[in-house]
């Protein structure tokens, strides 16, 4: 019983040690919107650029890879935040609906 117990403490605090790392976002965002994973600086080989279709969708530029994702419902990419946040709080200039928000 005792090892059960040792064990299962042991997960909840890697689970919240894991959990503690605060999020910190790239420092050397470039000050120009990339509109590709191709247009960002060579410095930049993690990046996130907004999807040049519209603002719910934003890109990953992982080294060679590009993955789309989409932000939650509501929810606008901001390049400068570099994450998803209300659209008055984002930087997205060209909000174009996309079809969940009509």
């Amino acid at each position: 019983m005792a090892a059960k117990f040792t064990l299962v403490l042991a997960l909840c605090l890697c689970a919240c040690a894991v959990l503690a790392v605060p999020y910190t976002k790239p420092t050397d965002i470039p000050d120009t919107i990339p509109r590709s994973c191709a247009d960002r600086p060579a410095a930049n080989d993690y990046l996130m650029v907004p999807s040049p279709e519209t603002c719910t969708k934003f890109i990953v530029c992982d080294g060679d890879r590009e993955t789309e994702f989409d932000c939650p419902s509501g929810l606008y990419f901001s390049y400068a935040k570099q994450y998803c946040d209300l659209p008055e709080a984002s930087d997205c200039s060209d909000p174009t609906p996309s079809p969940d928000d009509e």
